[in-house]
């Protein structure tokens, strides 16, 4: 029942939302949306450009890919829709949760049979539990130890480029969700928050991220450190700390993981990354971006292990000195 649709042609921007569609929570709608009767969205949820939702659809805290059709009276709950593939086994249709009066329960008080918790755990000797922290913590220090000479530069350069600490310190969730102040070289301008706020109806992703094109609020040397990766040094001081990974899912702070639950917790399974699956295999696309996040750091999880890191590692590293190379 779940498939793409070819969708004729509506005015960039703008989706076919029926007047009876009851939305709760923060919900992103994409262009060309269409939205039939007796639809409900409860936040937080991501609606792709092109999606069609049949009648008496429930969306809640799921996130449903461009194109897709929903079939009507279908219930999607903790969900991440990116194509056709992505559903081997679909959840219950309301229909088999409605009461004997034909009313309703609350979406919220509802669970399909196939739910499931996403929380991934390894035994203790097993290769995420114990190589993989020893091999991070001496990529880390080997690294560090190679680029020392070049980081009282590097804090000399950010420091007399624009006003401003030389360090940028951001609270992101770690393993288990745990706290920790993110560090690395700070790459823009004073009061780029604010700013944020002001540019935030231009940005060319979707979701809870921010990113446009020459960014104002990047310094100078900023630019050159984001292109050439340098500002990500001071993060492998995390590593050695246990607080991060060489290769894992994006760091995010609470405000970008509330908006992707419960499936969050298989991104805090495993400590987050420097590098990951997401930042090599992520292709841009307007629309996909949040998307994309959400699946490659989950396939990352599912198939862990050292084989996959060794792959992203030797993948990151050709990344990094083409990027190194073309500033030159």
């Amino acid at each position: 029942d779940i498939q793409r649709r070819d969708l004729p042609p509506r005015p960039a921007g703008q989706a076919a939302l029926d007047p009876t569609l009851r939305i709760f929570g923060k919900v992103w709608i994409g262009p060309d949306v269409r939205i039939h009767p007796d639809v409900v969205l409860i936040g937080p949820a991501v609606i792709g450009e092109g999606a069609e939702l049949d009648r008496a659809v429930t969306i809640q805290g799921s996130v449903v890919g461009p194109g897709l059709h929903i079939p009507e009276k279908l219930f999607l709950q903790n969900r991440v829709l990116t194509d056709a593939s992505s559903l081997s086994d679909l959840p219950a249709r309301l229909s088999s949760h409605d009461s004997g009066g034909g009313t309703r329960r609350p979406a919220w008080a509802w669970k399909p049979a196939n739910y499931q918790d996403t929380f991934r755990t390894w035994s203790r000797f097993s290769y995420v539990r114990f190589w993989k922290p020893l091999f991070d913590k001496a990529a880390a220090a080997l690294i560090l130890l190679l680029f020392a000479p070049l980081i009282p530069f590097l804090a000399l350069a950010v420091k007399f480029s624009s006003t401003g600490p030389v360090f940028f310190r951001h609270k992101r969730q770690g393993l288990h969700g745990k706290e920790f102040g993110c560090l690395k070289f700070r790459t823009m301008i004073q009061g780029a928050d604010d700013l944020q706020r002001k540019l935030r109806s231009i940005s060319q992703v979707d979701g809870p991220q921010f990113k446009i094109e020459d960014d104002p609020r990047v310094s100078r040397v900023g630019k050159f450190l984001r292109d050439t990766y340098l500002d990500e040094i001071p993060q492998f001081f995390h590593v050695l700390r246990g607080q991060m990974s060489l290769i894992g899912p994006r760091p995010s702070p609470v405000t970008e993981n509330i908006l992707c639950p419960p499936w969050h917790d298989a991104r805090l399974s495993v400590r987050p990354g420097i590098t990951g699956l997401w930042q090599i295999c992520r292709t841009r696309q307007a629309g996909q971006d949040f998307q994309e996040w959400i699946h490659y750091d989950m396939k990352y999880v599912k198939n862990l292990s050292f084989r996959l890191d060794l792959w992203i590692f030797w993948q990151t590293t050709k990344k990094i000195i083409w990027e190194f190379a073309r500033q030159f």
